[in-house]
């Protein structure tokens, strides 16, 4: 009887040996996985904070990106006001040139008609010349 307790007190020591172990272990486990459990959430956490900082600048570009759309469009706009005001402007100096080009010719005309009755009028003071030699001679 007295090997049966030794036995079981031998018994019940390795039990509670074990169990102090598999405890000690189950506690270490637990740390582990709570500084596991810490690490994570700061590294969600952190990730969050750059989500975040990444959609700030993403709505920051969208901004920008619809800031130069509406420049664009009004850019755009005066570039076709300008090019109409540039094809009307090409219209009237058309219409200039031609209107200088008749001018050109009629003055031409004129000229040419002045330069006839100049010649005429030579020719005729040439022949009143030549008939005041005849009636002084």
């Amino acid at each position: 009887a007295a090997r049966q307790v030794q036995r079981v007190d031998a018994l019940r020591a390795s039990l509670v040996d074990q169990l102090t172990s598999a405890r000690t272990e189950a506690e270490q486990v637990e740390e582990r996985r709570r500084g596991d459990m810490l690490e994570v959430a700061d590294e969600v956490a952190a990730a969050r904070g750059r989500t975040e900082e990444a959609l700030g600048a993403l709505a920051d570009r969208e901004a920008r990106l619809a800031q130069s759309e509406q420049v664009a469009a009004e850019l755009s706009q005066e570039a076709r006001a300008a090019h109409a005001a540039l094809l009307e402007a090409g219209g009237e100096l058309r219409n200039k040139e031609s209107e200088a080009r008749t001018q050109g010719e009629q003055l031409a005309g004129a000229q040419r008609e002045l330069a006839e009755q100049m010649a005429q009028r030579d020719a005729l003071r040439e022949a009143l010349r030549g008939l005041e030699a005849r009636c002084l001679a």
